[in-house]
């Protein structure tokens, strides 16, 4: 394969935002869009794997399992508008997933050639794809892994096989964080050398707290602000417990929790149990802009979780010049400094005492020098190029 100046990039990421759904896999569009910004030739090829629950006769009637390929905000996507009949938790679901997967970029290379180098994002399931179309068509890949499940689950024999196989055959496995590399080598047995770290990065021009909120009612505030998917790993939960703590000691903070889920319900049970109705808002799902403008109110950011792989909407936080209060739950240990926050244990105790310190310490932390850390660690501009130039690197090894 001839070394290209300017290699053509084939993006397939294990989920992708889609509609009615358009929030997951968010970050994967938003970084290959910065990607694409900063000059490398890249398109996005999905095959949607959208839950039957949300099905309906009216959104069968646009989408019925048709291609579209069209320009996305200046980003080039094919997909498969797919309903998944049979879910990828299971075995036969995700074979035909991956099936799908390889008739739609076969589709592609029939039409517009093949790409020089595949950028797999987890390699459970887009990976398997990969390795498949790089047999057959002789296609080099990467994979930029994220998912959370090998710090959650106890990885099968079988698992550990088959991703070893798929990191095995790739030209560079990449993780998001210094934690997130040791782990995935002791989960997977692959060695740790061949795995390199590229952080997570954002649009800092977009996340900038240099314009004006359209939320009202906030100005006089003191707020501690969250927002995540409502799912156990979250923990929100031990926030909650947190807060209780904090608000005996500063009965004028208030907490400001963004976002939905399965928990949602049980947490607001949990609001009131802990008699905090009064100084905890849910505000709900909120959008990209919205996050943006709740950041822009705010004081600190707090996120209480379990397991974080890298932790983008801490970088999100800071380039609004917030201070950061995370669990040292894996990603956050690689971003937050003593300048920018503090990482706490992984108990509600430990989470308020870190709360109390940034309050009590509240002058110490400079805005304008936690967005500057962020600019010059987490941008497009400075993250993306390293991209590149492993795009360079894995083709011209061809």
């Amino acid at each position: 394969m001839d070394n290209k100046l300017n290699p053509k990039i084939i993006v397939l990421p294990s989920f992708y935002p889609m509609d009615f759904h358009y929030t997951r896999g968010g970050f994967f569009e938003e970084q290959t869009r910065l990607i694409k910004k900063s000059g490398a030739d890249v398109t996005v090829i999905f095959n949607e794997d959208r839950s039957m629950k949300s099905f309906s006769l009216r959104k069968f009637k646009d989408i019925h399992f048709q291609k579209q390929f069209k320009i996305e905000e200046n980003l080039p996507v094919l997909r498969r508008l797919n309903w998944n009949i049979v879910p990828t938790k299971f075995d036969f679901g995700c074979k035909f997933w991956v099936k799908n997967s390889i008739n739609l970029v076969e589709s592609y290379i029939k039409e517009y050639g093949k790409p020089d180098l595949f950028h797999v994002h987890c390699v459970f399931n887009a990976g398997r794809v990969a390795k498949y179309l790089k047999e057959k068509y002789n296609i080099p890949y990467i994979i930029t892994e994220h998912s959370t499940f090998f710090a959650l689950s106890n990885i099968s024999i079988a698992q550990k096989k088959k991703a070893y196989d798929i990191y095995n055959n790739a030209e560079q496995v990449v993780v998001v964080s210094q934690p997130f590399r040791k782990l995935l080598a002791e989960k997977t047995g692959f060695n740790i050398n061949r795995i390199d770290v590229i952080p997570n990065f954002i649009d800092t021009d977009y996340f900038d707290p240099n314009f004006t909120s359209t939320l009202n009612g906030l100005e006089n505030s003191k707020i501690i602000f969250t927002v995540c998917h409502h799912s156990y790993k979250k923990r929100l939960d031990r926030l909650l417990e947190a807060f209780k703590i904090v608000a005996e000691q500063f009965p004028e903070w208030k907490l400001i929790i963004g976002g939905n889920g399965d928990e949602t319900n049980i947490l607001k049970g949990k609001t009131k149990e802990l008699n905090l109705q009064e100084k905890v808002s849910f505000v709900g799902f909120l959008t990209k802009e919205q996050v943006k403008d709740y950041m822009k109110k705010a004081n600190i950011f707090v996120l209480p979780s379990d397991v974080e792989t890298f932790g983008v909407v801490v970088i999100e936080a800071m380039a609004m010049g917030l201070p950061v209060v995370a669990t040292a739950s894996g990603g956050p240990e690689d971003i937050v400094t003593k300048e920018t926050g503090i990482i706490v244990e992984r108990n509600s105790e430990s989470l308020a005492k870190g709360i109390i310190e940034v309050i009590f310490n509240y002058g110490f932390y400079n805005k304008v020098k936690i967005r500057s850390y962020v600019v010059n660690n987490f941008s497009g501009q400075t993250v993306a190029s390293k991209y590149i130039k492993l795009y360079y690197k894995a083709t011209s090894a061809q």
